[in-house]
């Protein structure tokens, strides 16, 4: 057991009884005694530096409902924040899900004009390739027509020439 000097007796560790020890002790001066109480006052200020900073456990109780408190009301914010965030997002959900929507329809709607506009440049096309096909037979017959007539001239041509010249 550890003990304190006070001039010639001997205070033990457990500084309350050794305090009392020391100023029941008849052999001590007041002198010494003063300094024995000295002594137990540094001995405090040592184990306990700043008294005036130790939190009491009604000021600790205090901060535990304040914290409790303010836990509390974060919590209730964050479950707020999640509704409005789930709000926003089912509310983006279902503007998008309209959106794709509408864009779907727009496609729809471009698909049939375009398949409309793919049969009628087909449609031109046939209706062209037959006036061609016309064109090509009428310009074709017309071309036979010339030749023929031309052969029969020249031939003609050839014939009365022929005919003169034996002559």
């Amino acid at each position: 057991m550890e003990t304190h000097k006070a001039t010639d007796s001997t205070i033990p560790v457990g500084l309350a009884v050794g305090i009392y020890s020391a100023l029941i002790n008849k052999q001590l001066t007041d002198e010494q005694r003063a300094q024995v109480i000295a002594n137990g006052f540094e001995e405090l200020e040592r184990r306990y530096p700043k008294l005036s900073d130790a939190v009491t456990d009604q000021e600790l109780e205090n901060t535990e409902l304040k914290l409790s408190a303010q836990i509390e009301l974060t919590r209730k914010d964050i479950e707020q924040l999640r509704r409005e965030t789930k709000s926003d997002i089912e509310q983006l959900r279902a503007k998008t899900e309209h959106d794709i929507a509408l864009v779907r329809k727009d496609i729809e709607q471009l698909r049939a004009k375009t398949e409309h506009d793919i049969a009628l440049v087909r449609k031109d096309i046939e209706l062209l390739r037959q006036e061609t096909k016309k064109d090509i037979a009428d310009k074709t017959s017309t071309i036979i027509k010339w030749t023929i007539g031309l052969f029969v001239a020249q031939t003609s041509l050839l014939l009365t020439f022929f005919t003169l010249v034996k002559v």
